[in-house]
């Protein structure tokens, strides 16, 4: 009894590690898609609040959340770089507005935030509040 038991149980076993293996590829290949997909909402979202920007008056701020975990955010005079891992690398432009140029990195396990700020004609990215002069 114990013998047909412990049999059964190896069985179910390797039918399951059989079709972990055959799976993974597809639950790999959807984990990529959805950090992908993550990140293009955020770059989106960057791009529209620094393009609404440009309607707003001079000191309008917005407070923007990053996602947790490691990534790279770069905003250069017309295109913001969001970068989770060497596979997904995401670029979006922002139109006719003088940003200044910025890279702020966010740490695992931590929620990294940073302001978007008008102030005249130029926008300001920092990870702190900035005041207008």
């Amino acid at each position: 009894m114990k013998g047909f038991i412990i049999s059964k149980t190896i069985i179910i076993l390797m039918l399951t590690l059989i079709m972990l293996g055959a799976f993974a590829p597809a639950i790999a290949g959807s984990l990529d898609e959805y950090i992908k997909r993550t990140l293009f909402v955020q770059t989106e979202q960057m791009a529209g609040l620094i393009n609404v920007m440009q309607a707003s008056p001079s000191g309008t701020s917005h407070k923007f959340f990053l996602p947790k975990g490691e990534c790279e955010l770069t905003v250069t005079n017309g295109v913001i770089n969001l970068t989770q891992n060497k596979n997904s690398i995401l670029r979006e432009t922002i139109s006719h507005m003088v940003v200044e140029d910025k890279k702020i990195l966010c740490i695992k396990g931590e929620d990294r935030v940073f302001y978007i700020k008008r102030c005249g004609d130029r926008i300001f990215i920092d990870e702190r509040e900035r005041r207008c002069n």
